[in-house]
């Protein structure tokens, strides 16, 4: 859209999504320019140098989101797995709503549900079906929810992954992991499958690039203060 139809259906849309009281400064500073929810934005209405600057604010604005999407603001980085724990609620942070809009549509709540994600391994090298890893979960490590957790597997163009045996992510309540005798989980994440032995434990990869989300409905606190954090995976071959 051009700036002068992006913000004439802002000011449309802002009847039906009016803004909250917090949001008062910046919608005295929009009116400025005659962005008034309900009211057609009179772009001929700005002379040439407004017009100029307006565009280019238009302009700016959208990298700026744009790299919100790819690095959260506020996201912090842990054995390779980027979480972000002030997600949901945003008030005025205008850039980091702006970023998770565009890199995920939306987000529950902390409280509700954490998506740590990763493109590298714990050596801080990109993930790719050229290697072998696995995510090592200790004795009682996995993650502590009370709901459920999943590790899913998305390829560099975030979308799920045809494989063989159609498993697009891994979980305790998708189906019947094997644990270690101590009680610990190993979660094999390659291209082919890693034996008869082991492929209950299977996420397929493609033979490229790809990234690791790890969802956890219903955290508990362990997850929330940062006592608990997701391993790192470990590149075996």
């Amino acid at each position: 859209m051009t700036p002068a139809t992006f913000y004439d259906r802002m000011a449309t849309l802002m009847v039906v999504n009016p803004p909250s009281s917090a949001d008062k400064p910046v919608v005295d500073q929009m009116a400025r320019i005659g962005l008034v929810a309900g009211k057609l934005f009179d772009w001929n209405g700005l002379n040439t140098t407004m017009q100029n600057a307006v565009a280019q604010g238009a302009k700016d604005g959208l990298e700026q989101v744009k790299a919100a999407g790819l690095n959260t603001p506020g996201a912090v980085t842990i054995h390779g797995w980027s979480m972000n724990y002030e997600v949901g609620n945003y008030g005025t942070n205008y850039t980091l709503r702006a970023g998770i809009a565009w890199g995920e549509i939306g987000v529950n709540l902390p409280e509700d549900a954490l998506y740590p994600i990763t493109y590298v391994d714990a050596n801080g090298t990109a993930l790719t079906g050229a290697h072998k890893y696995v995510m090592h979960f200790g004795t009682d490590g996995t993650p502590p929810v009370n709901a459920f957790w999943s590790l899913t597997m998305y390829n560099d163009q975030r979308f799920l992954v045809d494989n063989p045996i159609n498993r697009y992510a891994i979980a305790p309540h998708l189906g019947n992991l094997t644990y270690n005798a101590d009680g610990s989980l190993d979660i094999y994440i390659q291209n082919t499958s890693p034996g008869p032995d082991k492929e209950s434990n299977w996420l397929p990869a493609p033979p490229n690039g790809f990234n690791l989300m790890l969802c956890m409905y219903w955290p508990q606190e362990a997850v929330l203060n940062g006592s608990w954090v997701p391993p790192g995976v470990q590149q075996v071959e």
